[in-house]
């Protein structure tokens, strides 16, 4: 386990010299008002919830029943991927006439929790940072508005788009990659939001952009922020790269950086995580993050048009 003053002297010189890209999870956002995993898997059952009152006695009724979301609620923190698979297939499953008004409802419900939040510091500080590339697990856009704000060149990619990923890749143009999809993109069976979207949409569907992340996880160390100690999707990419090539533990190759906080560190974690050449940065508390996105991006910062913080 890495300090905070430790990690600083390991990546500033990935971050000056362009090797090391920055993945963000949805730790980053909540500063502006929008929820972690968790959080968002609330608000899912509620919109469950609310869908199996609005429908009451049609066939939704019987789909998403009283118990199944009783059951949801109760077990949304030890099985959060589960509940949240069980609950968008019960949704697929409905007729087609209901079915079309749940997905309206569905794109209503997923765009609202995005439309009114706004770009924080640690997405200027992110955008305004030397990763040639972002990835992140978030719906939102606010890195991209946040790039916007600043004058950052990234273009704006989602995983189907792998043509575009691997053009970015080959020709070094800077890119925020969506592995989870777009709030923009809000089609109920196009966005990875559970296990099975994950296997049949990117594993079957885009077998493209998993072989592009593991190109960049390749050529770059990756540093993990406002993520969470597990996240199954990721994880699956980390770890069939990790079995394609076994490597030494030599300083000479990419490695990858999870923050954490010192109440999600310990040793099963931190000894599991080495096994796929990942080390935790432990933190005391959020307000850290910003202190380590703030060091890098004064160690490696880009040249942009508008200096940063400038609306």
């Amino acid at each position: 386990m890495l300090t905070l003053e430790e990690a600083k002297q390991q990546l500033t010189p990935l971050v000056q010299s362009g090797r090391l890209i920055v993945f963000v999870g949805s730790g980053i956002s909540v500063d502006s008002g929008l929820p972690t995993w968790d959080g968002f898997l609330d608000k899912y059952i509620d919109f469950c919830k609310g869908l199996s009152s609005q429908y009451k006695g049609y066939e939704i009724d019987r789909v998403i029943g009283h118990d199944l979301l009783a059951d949801a609620t109760t077990e949304r923190f030890k099985n959060p991927v589960h509940v949240a698979t069980v609950l968008k297939s019960k949704l697929t499953e409905l007729p087609q006439n209901i079915r079309t008004n749940v997905e309206n409802d569905f794109k209503r419900w997923f765009f609202g929790l995005f439309a009114a939040a706004i770009p924080n510091n640690k997405h200027k500080l992110i955008t305004s940072t030397n990763y040639p590339y972002i990835l992140t697990s978030n719906y939102d856009l606010l890195l991209e508005d946040a790039a916007k704000l600043i004058g950052s060149p990234y273009s704006s990619l989602s995983f189907f788009q792998k043509e575009l990923i691997a053009e970015a890749i080959y020709l070094r143009t800077p890119a925020i990659i969506h592995v989870h999809g777009q709030c923009g993109d809000v089609v109920l069976n196009k966005i990875v939001l559970t296990s099975e979207d994950y296997v049949r949409v990117i594993k079957k569907g885009v077998p493209g952009f998993s072989f592009a992340v593991q190109s960049l996880f390749l050529t770059h160390s990756t540093l993990f922020v406002g993520y969470g100690a597990s996240d199954p999707h990721l994880e699956d990419l980390i770890e069939e790269f990790a079995y394609f090539f076994d490597f030494p533990q030599t300083n000479n190759i990419s490695k990858n950086f999870l923050v954490v906080t010192r109440e999600r560190a310990g040793r099963i974690l931190n000894d599991y995580k080495r096994r796929f050449r990942t080390e935790l940065i432990v933190i005391d508390d959020f307000s850290e993050y910003e202190v380590l996105l703030k060091h890098l991006q004064q160690a490696g910062p880009r040249q942009f048009d508008l200096p940063l913080g400038r609306t």
